[in-house]
């Protein structure tokens, strides 16, 4: 009996244990942010402390199921007895991912590193079974009554400002970066999976019931925009020939082909607004720095070079002054740059641990918020890494019109950013968005 209890007690923690020591190798073996989350906020004591509480938790449950073997003469059945305790346990106290795969909540969110001004956070509540069917959330956007279209990588669900889910979409095959398109563009397509990845879903458009309209078998990358002006959608393909350029396709909103062209070699392009100064533009981008600004007939007018070395960009709204024409925004070297598509840097701003990016497929997007009815507009700027997973990090940075950083923090499994009214008059709402649903910010 003495040895047995000696053998079945350090199984027992060992068996409670080893759960979130598993998640923490597991992060590590994935090397996109999660586990370095772990290590800036809470560090391996961190780590340790929790396999050791656990491991406790174990130990207790398994001298109670010993001992109640040990008076029921039923000790061969410890294993079975020891794992109904042990589940049934965890699903009364621990439900909230212990044994479900998922990393813990702490590690989802870290605080904010600094921010000189005060921002609240409440969360949007999203039924955890919405979220599993359709997947992680990739995109946001308002619609009428401050209703929200969410959108995700296997489908999309519109709720009200009660959070209650008015409508359910399905997509009829799964994406890795699903945006919709706002419902005031009036076009067959409602939906649009930007792909891109080499082994990852193809480049798709779907209809507004989630079928598809449009795929692109090959490796190539889709975004919309209205590059024509004309208040209408228009879809831009990005294929790498790997022939040492690129082709370039820009379709209407029926998919017909507007013009197609050979590019110079690049990794990324984005779409810029036009405004009353000057007319939108598609600007591309390689690895070594080197910018190609197009028209909206495909004629490169402008090329400039930067001594940058990064994987993607993304469009800068019109900021501080809404009048202004939108701006290309990169991440690199610990800061934020933003270059005119005529090539003239306008700005640089501090980006803390933007750095942590540059080596890896990393992504951003940015918008301008409104959260000081007395103050003008924010400039807002998510990046991340590689497709939503509730292991992929992100950072988020806030500045105001004058350029300085005021708010930052680090999340895991956040790629979607919006905005929306917030009760104050006057006053706008930071969404995030990914694999835990939806936290707005306002002041």
């Amino acid at each position: 009996m003495i040895s047995s209890k000696f053998v079945l007690l350090p199984i027992s923690f060992l068996t409670w244990a080893l759960p979130p020591l598993h998640l923490f190798v597991l992060t590590r073996m994935w090397r996109t942010g999660a586990s370095d989350l772990a290590f800036e906020n809470m560090g391996i004591v961190w780590i340790v402390l929790k396999c050791l509480y656990f491991g406790v938790i174990g130990f207790l449950l398994g001298h109670v199921s010993f001992s109640a073997c040990q008076r029921l003469n039923l000790l061969r059945f410890f294993p079975v007895i020891f794992c109904c305790i042990s589940v049934t346990v965890a699903r009364l106290f621990f439900s909230d991912g212990l044994y479900s795969g998922e990393l813990p909540i702490a590690l989802s969110r870290s605080g904010p590193t600094m921010g000189s001004i005060n921002l609240r956070c409440s969360e949007i509540s999203l039924k955890t079974e919405d979220l599993e069917v359709s997947g992680p959330i990739t995109d946001i956007k308002v619609e009428a009554s401050n209703r929200l279209r969410v959108t995700c990588t296997k489908g999309s669900y519109l709720i009200d400002e009660r959070d209650k889910v008015l409508e359910r979409t399905r997509l009829d095959a799964t994406g890795n970066r699903v945006v919709a398109l706002p419902t005031a563009m009036k076009s067959q397509v409602r939906y649009v999976n930007v792909g891109g990845e080499w082994s990852g879903p193809e480049a798709r458009m779907y209809d507004s019931s989630g079928k598809t309209v449009y795929k692109i078998d090959t490796e190539a990358q889709i975004d919309w925009g209205d590059v024509n002006e004309d208040e209408k959608p228009d879809f831009v393909l990005f294929r790498n020939t790997n022939k040492g350029y690129v082709t370039l396709t820009l379709l209407d909103e029926l998919q017909h082909v507007i013009w197609s062209k050979d590019q110079p070699d690049s990794t990324d392009f984005a779409i810029l607004k036009g405004s009353s100064n000057s007319k939108g533009s598609i600007v591309l981008s390689d690895l070594s720095g080197n910018f190609f600004a197009l028209n909206v007939k495909g004629e490169i007018v402008h090329r400039w070079t930067l001594p940058l070395k990064f994987y993607s960009i993304s469009a800068c709204p019109a900021w501080p002054n809404s009048a202004d024409t939108e701006s290309v925004i990169i991440a690199w070297g610990n800061e934020m740059w933003i270059v005119s598509n005529s090539g003239k840097v306008l700005r640089r701003l501090p980006a803390p641990s933007a750095s942590w990016y540059e080596d890896l497929v990393s992504e951003s997007c940015a918008i301008s918020v409104k959260l000081d009815s007395e103050k003008p507009n924010y400039l807002a700027v998510l990046v991340w890494t590689g497709s939503p997973s509730p292991q992929s990090r992100s950072t988020l940075y806030l500045y105001d019109d004058q350029g300085a950083l005021v708010y930052q923090e680090t999340f895991r499994g956040t790629n979607a950013l919006s905005k929306m009214a917030s009760p104050k008059p006057g006053t706008e709402s930071l969404l995030i968005g990914g694999t835990f649903g939806i936290r707005r910010y306002f002041k």
